[in-house]
């Protein structure tokens, strides 16, 4: 009776794995069906019809720790020992007759599904996420402005997006294949009940999809990182510029000071073009109010701002003498004295 359950619990995972809605083809299906039917060839060469020999019966019989070699010696014992483990693969108790869920099985191959489906899926998103990755990079860089530089070793947008558009395309379509010289491999191991090898399995066959992925996923972070740090640097040109240029004179009237752009409030503005052009009317709305602070000074906002900086950093401003009159007039400047010699 448990090799019964055990070849029905075979057919029964075999239904479930090709059924399975998540992993249609090129998912490599025999690879762990086939492999399930190594576990009924072994039952039914120890306890079915040998009339016929198979090449799973021949190696049972013919090796000393094996199902069929212990049933031919009458070692009940470790032929019980040995359906055990076959039952276990395949989520069978030989004490209750009761069968596990594909998902409660722990056997080596099932597992080793359950972990390949998980990494199979996981590469897959990934090439969707690198492909939403790379439209959002294209929209941000649309008449990218000219003072983007582009770095020097990533591919261009359409050389990546063909890569990506071959990975989807190729890279899962000789997993068959693949598979199939995987099982071979292991065949004779696992005709004699021993699947551990067959773990390696998911490493082998998606090996060089991740390493195409991981090549893939550097090229589009590099070219995020350039957005993002010429984004930075607009924020901070622009923060500590015309910004602190343009609040000195404020906070001397009293006024209300701007608040400096952030970072996500440029990245809310779009394509870097947008940002510019965000950066430009922040420009010329302080460049207004700096003129109109300073109308009566006869200081530039330009000169300003280098008064300011002198200033800032301890040094001498080099101030005319018009320029001093009409600034300290303002209580833009206070002058300081400090003792001779």
């Amino acid at each position: 009776k448990t090799a019964e359950l055990i070849q029905s619990q075979c057919e029964e995972l075999k239904q479930r794995i090709h059924q399975d809605p998540e992993i249609a083809y090129p998912f490599p299906h025999n690879l762990f069906s086939l492999s399930l039917e190594t576990v009924s060839h072994i039952v039914k060469a120890a306890v079915g019809d040998r009339s016929s020999p198979t090449e799973t019966m021949e190696l049972q019989g013919n090796h000393e720790d094996s199902l069929l070699h212990f049933l031919k010696m009458l070692n009940i014992g470790k032929a019980m020992d040995r359906l055990e483990i076959l039952a276990k693969e395949v989520g069978v108790s030989i004490l209750t007759g009761q069968t596990l869920s594909i998902e409660a099985i722990d056997g080596d191959i099932i597992s080793t599904f359950q972990r390949f489906k998980k990494d199979y899926l996981k590469q897959k998103k990934q090439i969707t996420d690198s492909e939403i990755k790379l439209e959002k990079i294209n929209d941000l860089l649309r008449d990218a402005p000219s003072d983007f530089c582009f770095p020097a070793s990533p591919a261009t947008y359409d050389e990546l997006k063909k890569k990506i558009e071959l990975i989807r395309e190729n890279g899962f379509e000789d997993l068959s294949d693949q598979a199939s010289d995987i099982r071979e491999k292991y065949l004779s191991k696992m005709r004699l009940g021993n699947f551990r090898s067959f773990q390696e399995a998911p490493e082998v066959l998606l090996g060089g999809i991740k390493n195409q992925l991981i090549q893939l996923a550097g090229q589009i972070v590099t070219l995020e990182n350039a957005i993002t740090n010429y984004r930075q640097e607009q924020v901070r040109e622009f923060n500590h510029g015309i910004l602190d240029t343009i609040n000195s004179l404020l906070r001397c009237t009293g006024e209300i000071v701007v608040q400096p752009i952030s970072l996500p409030e440029l990245e809310q503005s779009g394509a870097l073009i947008n940002g510019l052009e965000l950066i430009q009317e922040k420009n010329e709305e302080l460049r207004i109010e700096g003129e109109r602070l300073l109308q009566t000074t006869d200081v530039s906002i330009d000169r300003w701002g280098a008064i300011v900086q002198a200033v800032e950093q301890g040094g001498d401003p080099e101030l005319t003498a018009q320029e001093e009159q009409a600034l300290l007039g303002k209580n833009y400047l206070i002058r300081s004295y400090r003792l001779g010699g």
